[in-house]
């Protein structure tokens, strides 16, 4: 009940008037549905398994980004990374055991990332790091970086590895298109030379 709302009046705590209930009740239930309308639209941009940002937002703040690196002249680097064989986790030990990967990295991602990096499972095993005001030095160091801490985590399963690949703006492209096309293909490049790599473009 709302008889226990009150307002803040000069440093005085008094209740609401009787006359105002039917504001104060209209202004909840407006409040009550705006929450669940922000949670629902979070609930729509994460990944359920892993709990990390999915692709759609990906896409949304890839763009939003692509804005404030053309506007403000900053960097913008987007690390792709792919679990090395990660059909063969799922055969051999079945696809709960690789979900619990896919959990584990998205966790090692967020633990070893900058709270303003945008970490996003873009796909399948498949994971797109936007590294905001980061050039390529920076970018292929965040990634060493990560596939190192992947490689020495004890997942239950066995030892797990992934390829990653690294690329910026302005230097490998001209839109946020251009940047994921880069990306991708330095990773194709990674899981070609062997796996468990870093490759910048």
């Amino acid at each position: 009940m709302l008889e226990l709302i009150n307002a803040l009046d000069g440093g005085r705590v008094v209740p609401f008037a009787p006359q105002y209930e039917p504001l104060v009740r209209a202004l909840a239930a407006q409040a009550a549905v705006a929450i669940r309308n922000a949670r629902l639209e979070d609930l729509s941009l994460k990944d359920a398994l892993t709990d990390v940002y999915n692709r759609r937002y990906f896409m949304i703040r890839l763009e939003e980004e692509f804005k404030r690196h053309t506007r403000f002249r900053e960097p913008l680097s987007l690390v792709m990374l792919d679990v090395d064989h990660f059909k063969e986790v799922n055969d051999r030990f079945g696809h709960r055991a690789g979900d619990e990967v896919l959990r584990g990295i998205a966790a090692l991602l967020l633990r070893h990332s900058r709270s303003f990096s945008v970490v996003t499972r873009y796909g399948g095993d498949e994971f797109a790091i936007v590294l905001v005001n980061t050039p390529k030095d920076g970018a292929l160091t965040y990634a060493e970086r990560i596939r190192s801490v992947v490689a020495e985590y004890e997942f239950r399963h066995g030892i797990v590895t992934v390829s990653l690949g690294a690329a910026s703006l302005p230097e490998d492209g001209a839109c946020g298109d251009d940047l994921v096309v880069a990306a991708d293909k330095a990773l194709y490049d990674a899981k070609r030379l062997g796996r468990n790599r870093v490759a910048p473009l």
